[in-house]
């Protein structure tokens, strides 16, 4: 029928263990060894969580235990009882689980917990005819109203049945809650990843050309050159960086062929987007131990096409205005159209930038951060990255006004037909 395994027995432990002492919370009827006990609910509730270990055997053996341990505590609570007469009195237990694990197994419940007309008929049958086939066997020792008992096995069925399925039911609403949340979570640090893996992907494709006029460049200097020792350095150089560009092609191959198995028609509105880089952030603020509050308003809401460049965009964007606040302060991004255009615009109430460095913030190589630490400068390539995005994949533009001390606010025009996905 169904067999145990090794793996299961630690399970099947801890299953008897919380039966037994669950099965102290009773009433008792017609006499003290006649429970209808809330360990049936307990018993449900494992079967179903547990899927792993045997429900027959599991449950025949939960009935011996049950069975022992009354026995055992009847005999310590009774001077003059014999273990003959506890035994008549508790044995009983063991038809209950035995047949009660007989029926959840061939009604499959487990099965059927989608279905919950099924789900609830089938636990109320086999607490029924569970407490019948006990019942029936009690009455050969013990003289009691078995209609009444019939009555009453009927209805505390039905409501140990109700308790069973409202509470297996939480336990799998909040389960699935759970999951779906972990799942959401690992999507949206896949999305930032991707959005940060395109950028750069993007940039390789547009250093590729670089290298391309570079090695021409230096093959005609080998070739212009008179001197043959010069010469032979200009070949050499031009022979690395032939070099270079087939090991740089084979790691942009990669990472393209890499992305292209993501799925391009992915799709977020800008609420989604907002919701998604807030979190992020917030992981960003907390993990520098800075008081920063994040404010993130969608006006004109639409599909965005091209999610990862957005992501990427307002990503670095947001992070240079966490580096300006020095401890804290406020960032808000705030999306609006304008005719036909998108408006993005981001302020904070960092440092702030100077006058005269307004015109060069964007060239690559300008920054104002550096590394307490080791002293060194940044590299100076986020504004430049940001203003790339912008102008050549959105056909936008990027302004900035900043004042020393009162804070900076960059504000990026996108025409809509460049960034919003029309549905037809």
């Amino acid at each position: 029928m169904e067999n145990v395994s090794k793996r299961n027995i630690q399970d099947i432990f801890v299953f008897i263990m919380v039966v037994i002492f669950t099965g102290e919370i009773y009433i008792s009827p017609f006499a003290q060894w006649f429970r209808f006990s809330f360990a049936v609910v307990i018993l449900s509730i494992l079967l179903l969580c547990f899927k792993d270990i045997s429900i027959v055997i599991t449950t025949s053996i939960t009935g011996i235990c049950v069975c022992l341990f009354r026995s055992f505590v009847y005999l310590m609570a009774t001077n003059d009882a014999s273990l003959f007469q506890a035994l008549v009195n508790y044995f009983p237990a063991v038809i209950f689980y035995t047949v009660f694990g007989i029926l959840f197994w061939f009604l499959n419940i487990r099965d059927k917990t989608n279905n919950l007309l099924y789900f609830a008929l089938s636990l109320w049958l086999c607490d029924i005819i569970s407490n019948f086939a006990e019942t029936s066997f009690r009455r050969f020792f013990v003289s009691f109203s078995f209609n009444q008992a019939l009555i009453l096995i009927i209805i505390i069925a039905f409501v140990r049945t109700f308790i069973t399925t409202l509470i297996y039911h939480i336990i799998l609403y909040y389960k699935n809650r759970y999951e779906r949340e972990q799942k959401e979570n690992r999507y949206k640090k896949l999305l930032i990843f991707l959005s940060q893996l395109k950028t750069e992907a993007f940039f390789l494709e547009k250093s590729k050309d670089d290298i391309e006029k570079t090695m021409e460049k230096s093959y005609k200097l080998y070739e212009n050159i008179q001197d043959n020792k010069l010469k032979e350095e200009a070949l050499n150089i031009a022979r690395n960086i032939h070099e270079i560009k087939k090991d740089y092609y084979r790691v942009l191959v990669g990472m393209q062929n890499t992305l292209s198995q993501e799925k391009e028609n992915i799709s977020m509105d800008v609420k989604e987007i907002f919701d998604l880089i807030s979190e992020n952030t917030q992981k960003i603020i907390d993990a520098k131990h800075k008081n920063i509050s994040l404010h993130f308003r969608a006006e004109d809401n639409f599909e965005v096409n091209n999610i990862y460049l957005l992501i990427s965009i307002l990503n670095n964007l947001i992070i240079n205005s966490i580096e300006a606040i020095e401890s804290s302060g406020k960032i808000s991004v705030i999306e609006y159209k304008h005719g036909e255009q998108y408006v993005f615009q981001l302020s904070d109430t960092g440092c702030g930038i100077a006058k005269e460095d307004l015109d060069i913030i964007f060239k690559p190589g300008y920054s104002t951060k550096y590394d307490p630490e080791t002293g060194k400068m940044s590299q100076g390539l986020g504004l430049s990255h940001v203003k790339q995005l912008v102008e050549d994949n959105y056909k936008g533009k990027i302004y900035v006004d900043s004042m020393v001390g009162k804070g900076t606010t960059f504000q990026i025009i996108i025409p809509a037909d460049e960034i919003e996905i029309v549905n037809q």
